[in-house]
């Protein structure tokens, strides 16, 4: 038993994969290590204004970004293929967030609400979740006294917004960024919800459709298309974290891009 079968994807190196992608990707990896190694020292370059909720969100929302982008990255390089992606999903939800707030400053309140929102629903489910089990502790009275609260603040803001603009695509349209919703986004669904078809990669067959057996190891397919849309994801925090700021002509950004560009046009997935 090797250590890939003893250890799986916690294995170091699992099944060598890290040196083949180094030299099967190497100039993929360069420019996607040269992306993270300026979007990293680009984020400590960010000097919200306290006062400034906007400043404050989006900061938050790059360092989020460019956190998950790196997980994309470090799973990836594992082989990890189908966790990558899932993460390339997490991924862009943060990016559709920052841009639509750079597009839209106002867009600030439609994330409080979304906040208050998943607030409230956290506390309704452990209200319920105790009930169910007739726990009704001291735990049940303080998750309700929280969840009434909750609820009040959301009847305040419900009539002034419209709940209905707090889904994901509506955020990717005010992103400027439904595109990605309409492939990366809705590609990914399949993964992160374990559906059919991804469940379906596992398994191989033979001509009369009988498994034959189980795949779970390390894969590079569809890595060039998992990273390089991950660092494009990242160029676009960047551009929007700049147009937040009100910065332009951002030199280093346009040519990393402009590189990565032409990388997506060339990748050999």
């Amino acid at each position: 038993m090797n250590e890939f079968e003893k250890e799986g994807y916690i294995a170091k190196n699992p099944c060598n994969i890290n040196q083949y992608i180094d030299q099967q990707y190497s100039q993929t990896k360069q420019l996607v290590l040269e992306i993270n190694h300026y979007a990293q020292s680009y984020q400590y370059e960010q000097h919200p204004n306290n006062l400034n909720h906007v400043e404050l969100l989006a900061t938050g929302l790059y360092a989020r970004a460019l956190s998950t982008f790196q997980g994309v990255i470090m799973l990836a390089d594992d082989g990890m293929k189908h966790q990558s992606f899932m993460l390339l999903r997490c991924l862009l939800e943060s990016v559709f967030q920052l841009k639509a707030l750079a597009n839209d400053p106002g867009f600030i309140d439609l994330l409080k609400m979304q906040g208050l929102n998943h607030n409230r629903n956290a506390f309704e489910r452990l209200v319920k979740m105790k009930n169910r089990n007739g726990q009704q502790d001291e735990l049940y009275e303080k998750a309700r006294k929280l969840r009434n609260k909750a609820r009040k603040e959301l009847r305040s803001n419900r009539k002034t917004m419209d709940t209905s603009e707090l889904s994901v695509i509506t955020t990717a349209r005010k992103a400027g960024m439904e595109d990605y919703y309409d492939t990366l986004y809705a590609l990914g669904s399949s993964v992160i919800h374990s559906g059919i078809r991804s469940i379906e990669d596992h398994l191989v067959t033979d001509p009369e459709n009988l498994v034959k057996e189980l795949i779970n190891e390390p894969s590079h397919e569809e890595y060039e298309d998992t990273v390089l849309s991950a660092s494009d994801l990242v160029i676009n925090a960047i551009f929007a974290i700049d147009k937040i700021y009100g910065r332009d002509n951002n030199k280093q950004a346009a040519e990393l891009g402009e590189r990565l560009n032409s990388a997506l046009a060339h990748r050999t997935d």
